[in-house]
């Protein structure tokens, strides 16, 4: 059978257009792609290859398709170019799609992460992603889950329209299919025209277009309608006014009905198989495995344990009892026989379940003669250990412990004088012994050292952990590794006056142990209870307060002192008023592909029963990150892509 489809500009066919099928670059992230094969559209916009037009260097090499030029009714348009993801090499050759600014808008979202977004007139549309090492016909694995599974979740390639808002069983899914309509429709202002009369002219559709999405003010901006997706892709809050009302008051698909917040797109999962409810002043945490599933608590009063989603079948799995009754908190760890840890608010233990073989798992009980009564936030270090917070039954005091093996061991006995109740973050590869954390209520911080270095908080040097535990002030309690080879620690300071954030949403504040002191920054923060670093070490932050993540951005300054800067002063929304697809997100982590996953707690208490549970994908705003963080850790890979 061939390959064939329709490019059409809004509701109309594109004819004439230049046709050309892509195989996405191996040598790096938005390079090295190749082109396979030519041809034209005719006057119904419709195009097709024979079977044998090209050979496919692997069944399952990744493909996409550009339109350039043509004429969509208003004239030949050199500035049109449109595209389409259209799967593994072999299935799409016997396939129908169709090219539109739907496809694009999905497409431009999806990968922004792996595209070139170098700009003007001789700028091939490369996609691909570093494959270092990898066998013959292996593929960067964040490149083909955004192709092969994200983009078919916003869209359906066959007929360029977007996927609704669906229930399928007990799972609900929630599109802002609307906000890609609306992303489509501002690019047709442009497809539909005759093009620019200039690189630099603000008049036409077109120069407008490019002009509002040339959001770094380079002399050269974009110089098609591909580019121009990519730019709002990568700049999401960039003049969006302007964008939004570019579109024509007879816009060819169904989109927003008022401005949008920004152009970020994300797709809500629930399922009332699943429940999450956090105790007040606490945050949670959940955990992406090295197949890009992605691991949450779940305590729900028949649902006690741990699940997961696959986003490669959209789908649920779980519960898995591991005798932890009301977790809050899990992480992976980076053995080759990968388990998920769990902790456990109620009782003095911490569970877990192999990730290939899921089940009951193990349960390691932490008690000693402090009389802990309960777990709270944990984290696996590089060297695989598991590390814990433990309150005693008056909970007055808190202990960090350290997993080695199958026993427990107390790293410290220093005794916290609260409990730590926020998330856990990591400060990226610029923090050499940084770390940050964020929390929109509580009054203590729990957090993460890289490196085997801490800075006492008010003055001091960074001091080794290997070398000073015994000599720490006992306002300090301690937890490390493997320090010798990079590993990480938790550090808490009771008497310092940087160890809170305030509930109030005009104090919200993100605190920092390597520059010894809290911030406000102006990015939007609402009660914010998790926090992710990415692969260009900008922190993700999950606001509790109005479903909506904000993004700092960190660096390091020529004191060799981290600093930070707002990337936008508007968080991304997508609460209630705002495509629906999050509603109190607690916890947030970020995948091999560049998205951004939160957790949503149901109620916010572990004695409540949550109805229902609600996993939050922010689709391609990050840079993609090594998984499961532990193996961040342990390859020291943090501002490191992942290369497969």
């Amino acid at each position: 059978m061939p390959f064939e489809g329709r490019v059409m500009g809004g509701q109309q066919p594109i004819t004439g257009a230049t046709i050309a099928v892509w195989q996405v670059g191996t040598s790096g992230y938005g390079a090295g792609a190749t082109k396979m094969a030519t041809t034209t559209t005719d006057s119904t916009g419709s195009f097709s290859f024979a079977a044998n037009a090209y050979t496919c260097t692997s069944d399952n090499a990744p493909m996409y398709i550009t339109s350039q030029g043509g004429d969509a009714g208003a004239g030949t348009n050199v500035n049109e170019m449109i595209l389409a993801v259209i799967g593994p090499c072999t299935a799409a050759r016997s396939s129908y799609f169709v090219v539109n600014e739907v496809s694009t808008a999905a497409a431009a979202v999806a990968l922004a992460p792996f595209a070139s977004t170098a700009l003007g007139s001789g700028a091939t549309p490369l996609i691909g992603a570093t494959c270092s090492g990898c066998a013959s016909g292996v593929f960067n694995a964040g490149l083909v889950a955004a192709m092969n599974e994200t983009i078919p979740a916003l869209i359906y390639p066959a007929t360029g329209q977007t996927v609704a808002t669906h229930t399928v069983g007990s799972l609900t899914v929630t599109t802002e299919a609307a906000k890609i309509n609306s992303i489509a429709n501002t690019l047709a202002a442009c497809v539909n025209s005759s093009g620019q009369t200039s690189t630099t002219e603000t008049r036409t559709n077109c120069g407008k277009l490019f002009s509002y999405t040339n959001a770094t003010s380079a002399s050269t901006r974009p110089y098609n309608t591909w580019q121009a997706a990519l730019m709002m892709a990568r700049y999401p809050y960039n003049n969006v006014t302007n964008l939004y009302n570019l579109a024509t008051t007879t816009a060819p698909f169904v989109g927003l009905s008022s401005t949008p917040n920004d152009w970020t797109v994300a797709i809500g999962y629930a399922s009332t198989a699943f429940g999450l409810g956090v105790d007040a002043g606490t945050s949670s945490s959940i955990s992406v495995d090295a197949y890009g599933s992605v691991w949450f608590p779940t305590n729900k009063s028949s649902a006690h344990g741990v699940g997961y989603f696959d986003p490669s079948s959209q789908s649920f799995h779980g519960p898995y009892a591991t005798a932890a009754t009301h977790p809050q908190y899990v992480a992976v760890d980076n053995k080759s026989t990968a388990s998920v840890f769990a902790n456990d608010g109620s009782a003095a233990r911490i569970a877990s379940t192999p990730v290939d073989s899921p089940g009951a798992g193990t349960s390691y009980g932490v008690g000693d003669s402090t009389s802990i009564s309960a777990t709270g936030p944990l984290f696996v270090d590089n060297g695989g250990n598991v590390s814990v917070s433990g309150v005693n039954s008056s909970a007055a005091y808190n202990y960090v412990m350290l997993a080695g093996g199958s026993s427990m061991q107390r790293a410290s006995t220093s005794a916290f004088s609260v409990t730590p109740t926020s998330t856990i973050g990591f400060a990226g590869s610029i923090a050499d012994y940084g770390w940050v954390v964020g929390t929109g209520s509580g009054t203590s911080l729990l957090g993460l050292i890289g490196n085997c270095y801490l800075q006492y908080i008010i003055g001091g040097s960074p001091l080794n952990l290997g070398s000073v535990v015994s000599s720490l002030a006992m306002t300090y309690s301690v937890l490390f590794g493997s320090c010798s080879s990079g590993g990480v620690a938790l550090l808490y300071n009771s008497a310092s006056s940087y160890d809170y954030l305030s509930s109030s949403s005009s104090a919200n504040m993100i605190c920092s142990y390597r520059t010894g002191g809290c911030a406000s920054y102006n990015i939007g923060l609402n009660a914010p209870m998790g926090v992710a670093v990415d692969g260009s070490n900008r922190l993700w932050i999950a606001n509790s307060g109005d479903a909506s993540l904000s993004v700092l951005q960190m660096s390091l300054s020529s004191s060799n002192q981290t600093t930070y800067s707002a990337v936008t002063s508007s968080s991304y929304q997508h609460g209630k008023s705002y495509g629906g697809t999050a509603t109190t997100p607690y916890s947030v982590a970020i995948d091999a592909s560049g998205n951004v996953w939160m957790s949503n707690a149901g109620c916010t208490t572990t004695g409540c029963s949550a109805g229902a549970y609600t996993l939050t994908e922010v689709v391609g705003v990050a840079t993609p990150v090594v998984t499961p963080y532990s193996t961040m850790a342990a390859t020291a890979a943090f501002s490191t892509s992942p290369t497969r």
